[in-house]
């Protein structure tokens, strides 16, 4: 009865590994169509990007000599555009949930690995 049982052991151990080899494979080719362009991060956010206020600056803007700032210069200037904001944004939130992915798949790979070894004792 004993090899039956290890038998079945060294099944479910190998089966593990091959599932968390193809969540690990799967996570990776996501990640890197996103990263190369191939394909888009899922939206998740789509929020106006921050915005800086010139007049907060106050005096701590250094302009070279003779340059002023024009009377019509906008108050409050964007960091980046809200579109590429929203992007990375997303592009962030989609790195960390196929790492999550990724570790979760060397977990499941990592518990198979255990029962293909064989305990001798």
């Amino acid at each position: 009865m004993e090899p039956k049982n290890l038998n079945s052991e060294k099944i479910l151990g190998y089966s593990l590994l091959a599932a968390g080899l193809v969540i690990i494979v799967i996570a990776t080719i996501l990640l890197l169509r996103v990263l190369l362009g191939g394909s888009r991060a899922p939206d998740v956010f789509d929020v106006e990007a921050p915005t800086i206020s010139l007049g907060q600056l106050g005096s701590g803007l250094a302009l070279p000599e003779g340059v002023e700032l024009p009377q019509s210069a906008p108050s409050e200037v964007k960091i980046l555009p809200n579109e590429v904001f929203n992007k990375l944004l997303n592009m962030g939130v989609f790195y960390l949930a196929m790492m999550f992915l990724a570790s979760t798949g060397a977990k499941v790979a990592g518990i198979g690995i255990q029962l293909i070894k064989v305990q001798k004792s």
